[in-house]
C-alpha cells in the first residue's frame, strides 16, 4: 500500500478544504478528506494499492452564517500509485577489453524514472557514476576513467527509482560485477 500526497495554494479567507476522488476523470468524486484549517495546504491520502490511478480536486470553503459557501473547483489532478520497484539483475558483462567501453545491460525494471550505475573501486564505497533514464536496459561506461595497475578491482552495480512528488521512491542494489584485477 502506498500513499498520494496533494497540495494547493491557499485561498484567502478560506476556513478549510474540501478534497474529492474519483477513479476515472469524468466519474463520480467522492469526499475524502475536509481539512478544517485554512492555513493547511496539503493531504496525504494513504493505504492506496499500487497500480491504481486516482482523480482528485479540491475546493475551499467558508462559512457564512450558519452555512458553508464553497468556492470553484480547482483542476483535476490525476496520480498514479506506483508499487515497489523490484530488485534489478545486472547481467554479467561481456568480454573486457582494456581501452574499450564497457556494455552493462539488465531486464526492464517497471515504473522505474531513472536507473543508477554504481562503481567501487578495491571494495571502496560505491558511487553513481552515471544516471540513464528508466526505460534504458543498458548503459556503456568509458574505460579510460579507470587505472586497472595491478590490485585494482573495479565493481559495478545499479539502482532504480521513481519519483511521487518530491520523494525518490528506490529498489534494492543489483546485484554486482567486478573487473580488474584481485
Amino acid at each position: 500500500m502506498r500513499n498520494i500526497h496533494l497540495s494547493w495554494k491557499k485561498v484567502k479567507g478560506a476556513k478549510g478544504y474540501e478534497i474529492y476522488r474519483a477513479t476515472s476523470q469524468n466519474g463520480s468524486y467522492k469526499k475524502c478528506k475536509t481539512v478544517t484549517s485554512g492555513s493547511k495546504t496539503s493531504y496525504t491520502d494513504g493505504n492506496l494499492p499500487a497500480g491504481k490511478t486516482y482523480y482528485y480536486k479540491v475546493h475551499a470553503y467558508k462559512i457564512s452564517g450558519s452555512k458553508k459557501v464553497y468556492g470553484a473547483y480547482s483542476a483535476v489532478v490525476k496520480k498514479m500509485v506506483k508499487g515497489n520497484l523490484k530488485t534489478p539483475q545486472l547481467d554479467k558483462p561481456a568480454s573486457f577489453k582494456k581501452g574499450k567501453p564497457l556494455t552493462l545491460t539488465w531486464k526492464t525494471i517497471k515504473n522505474a524514472d531513472t536507473i543508477q550505475i554504481y562503481c567501487r573501486k578495491n571494495g571502496g564505497k560505491y558511487k553513481v557514476l552515471k544516471t540513464v533514464k528508466g526505460k534504458n536496459v543498458r548503459a556503456t561506461i568509458p574505460t579510460d576513467q579507470f587505472n586497472f595497475k595491478r590490485g585494482n578491482l573495479y565493481e559495478f552495480c545499479i539502482r532504480a527509482y521513481y519519483r511521487t512528488d518530491d520523494v525518490k521512491v528506490y529498489s534494492k542494489y543489483s546485484n554486482s560485477w567486478a573487473i580488474g584485477r584481485k
